[in-house]
């Protein structure tokens, strides 16, 4: 219970490690005794298998305990080996602090918003404990009171940015593929019918009218025409359902992705420090050893290989179309200049 009261108070590295760091030493230390009275154990008893036994756990003992010294290390000058990524011009805190702006201004993504960001997780929006700000609060936090915690945390929470910007934009596109997909699937189907019809040549002048059945000769006397001088639109329109399956398939991954990256933000620290206590315990370490790896790979290589493939992508050349928002085919193909069933042709789009 009051392992659980920490964990929902502590929600950034500096609490818990504050909070964890002496539970760590004291599993350390409490695995020790352990080893240590196993190893006089197995020396009353004359046993050498309890002796072996003892002095296995007692190896483990110093990797745990290097490993904890390996992982405080890392965490230390995580601030200084990410600033290196984040001084690039893509990965700025003004570059991300501008793409926050547009985002939270065209996406309905609310995790990405301060007042409803995970409110649904226990703790999180306690009295007792501060509120998960959002990916973007992050970004501003070490924009402007960076601290060892932000900077740790900076490189997931801008990865996060980027992955939301890439879901508005999969997800605007996808919108305007369905606008393109149901205009020229529109016209693929147009059908006009024209109808010709030969006047009394007695009578000239009068109305156009039918005549009776057994008078006329429809060879001569009526004329009707059907059409459909759109249906090679059906080779533009059709293949755009590849397209936007991929669109699709690229919107619930990202999204997957920022769900992650948000929940990650919030519980490597956890993870890391209740992983060093199991990895001081003979029979967790497995365990502990796995929620190590885990935290470690959230929070350092995971942002890190991203942020290479970012910077290493953002300096292709790119069509001006994309920005922060999409593609906005409808603007792009004169969408908004089409009236309902209008056959005019549209200058510059013909």
């Amino acid at each position: 219970m009051a392992l659980t009261g920490i964990l929902l108070q502590a929600t950034s590295l500096s609490t818990v490690r504050s909070d964890l760091l002496p539970i760590v030493v004291l599993g350390l230390l409490l695995d020790s005794v352990i080893v240590s009275v196993w190893y006089m154990l197995g020396i009353m008893l004359n046993n050498a298998r309890v002796k072996d036994s003892a002095r296995g756990e007692f190896y483990q003992l110093a990797g745990t305990a290097v490993i904890t010294v390996i992982v405080l290390t890392i965490l230390v000058f995580a601030g200084s080996i990410f600033s290196l990524i984040s001084s690039s011009g893509s990965m700025s805190t003004s570059a991300m602090s501008s793409m926050c702006s547009n985002i939270e201004t065209y996406s309905q993504l609310n995790m990405l918003q301060s007042s409803s960001s995970f409110s649904f997780l226990a703790g999180i929006t306690s009295s007792t404990g501060p509120s998960f700000g959002g990916l973007c609060n992050y970004i501003s936090t070490q924009a402007n009171n960076p601290s060892a915690t932000s900077s740790i945390d900076y490189p997931l929470a801008s990865a996060g940015v980027v992955i939301a910007n890439l879901t508005n934009q999969s997800a605007t596109n996808l919108n305007s593929f369905f606008q393109v997909d149901f205009f020229l699937g529109y016209l693929e189907k147009f059908t006009p019918s024209l109808n010709f019809c030969l006047q009394d040549i007695i009578n000239p002048g009068g109305p156009c009218m039918i005549p009776p059945e057994e008078d006329i000769n429809p060879a001569i006397s009526f004329i009707n025409a059907t059409y459909t001088p759109y249906a090679g639109y059906s080779m533009v329109y059709k293949p755009m359902g590849v397209i936007g399956e991929l669109l699709g398939l690229s919107l619930e991954v990202n999204v997957a992705q920022l769900i992650f990256i948000a929940v990650f933000l919030y519980i490597w620290p956890y993870l890391l420090f209740i992983g060093l206590i199991f990895r001081a315990t003979p029979f967790t370490r497995k365990i502990g050893g796995l929620l190590i790896a885990v935290a470690i790979g959230a929070v350092l290589f995971y942002p890190a290989v991203f942020a290479i493939e970012y910077v290493s992508l953002s300096n292709m050349n790119v069509n001006s179309e994309i920005g922060s928002t999409g593609i906005t085919l409808s603007s792009a193909y004169g969408f908004n200049s089409i009236t309902t069933n209008s056959l005019t042709a549209i200058s510059g789009y013909t």
